[in-house]
């Protein structure tokens, strides 16, 4: 974040959630939870592109730091990490692991100090979204 002020590169963030794993969790166990999370994180490092950084952030969320990379650019990747997942990734029942996620990017609006609270508003506002 430091670099990307410093030398005025795009950045953005993103934060990913794992939907519905509490219901994974408790109708299918733990081990079950754990391995969803383990294929998830897989989908996503295979999903992104060399430079970008994928980590576990808290429970079932993932975040992943986007350098060189707006907000579109950054809904695009996270759209196309979505489709990878629900063709990859299934839940104990086979049915297809499903993600949610919010992007930020780094602007004078959005400081640095923000990026995770901006990405989980819109994180937050898409879980609400699809259970409408």
């Amino acid at each position: 974040m430091a670099r990307a002020e410093r030398s005025g590169s795009r950045l953005s963030v993103a934060l990913i959630d794992l939907d519905d794993l509490k219901g994974v969790n408790d109708g299918h166990g733990h081990l079950e939870g754990d391995r969803c999370l383990r294929d998830l994180g897989g989908a996503h490092e295979r999903s992104v592109r060399a430079g970008d950084r994928c980590f576990r952030w808290a429970g079932d969320e993932f975040a992943v730091l986007l350098p060189d990379t707006d907000h579109e650019g950054g809904q695009q990747l996270l759209e196309r990490v979505a489709e990878h997942v629900s063709a990859t990734c299934t839940r104990p029942d086979d049915q297809p692991l499903e993600i949610s996620y919010g992007v930020s990017q780094l602007t004078d609006e959005v400081p640095a100090h923000e990026l995770v609270a901006v990405a989980d508003v819109e994180l937050i506002a898409r879980k609400s979204a699809k259970r409408s």
